[in-house]
């Protein structure tokens, strides 16, 4: 009976030392792959970070191209009409208000098109 004792006790000391072995191997290996995850991790978050930032620098610089085109093109259209208006203004021409006004568009006719 001693024997069949002794030999449980080596037995459970073998599994006992077993399963501590199998759990600090499976203890370290989710620690290692949490860390190279949360590396992984950081490396495409800065790289899409460092993307979108580009994508924006981009399309800012090409939106702010665009806008001060038309701006542009606002002020000569604004600069024209003004000569117009002033070279009518001052001459002798008449003009009765239904022509005048037949040159613009009323905002309700434009927000009607909308």
């Amino acid at each position: 009976m001693k024997t069949d004792k002794a030999d449980v006790d080596r037995t459970k000391r073998k599994l006992s030392l077993m399963n501590n072995i199998l759990l600090k191997i499976f203890l370290m290996s989710i620690g290692i792959v949490a860390i190279i995850s949360y590396i992984s991790y950081l490396s495409v978050y800065s790289t899409e970070t460092e993307k979108k930032l580009e994508e924006l620098r981009t399309y800012i610089s090409d939106r702010v191209r665009t806008d001060s085109e038309i701006f542009k093109l606002a002020e000569d259209n604004l600069k024209i009409f003004e000569k117009e208006f002033m070279k009518l203004y001052l001459s002798d021409i008449k003009v009765t208000d239904d022509q005048f006004w037949s040159y613009y568009v009323f905002l309700d006719t434009v927000e009607k098109s909308l």
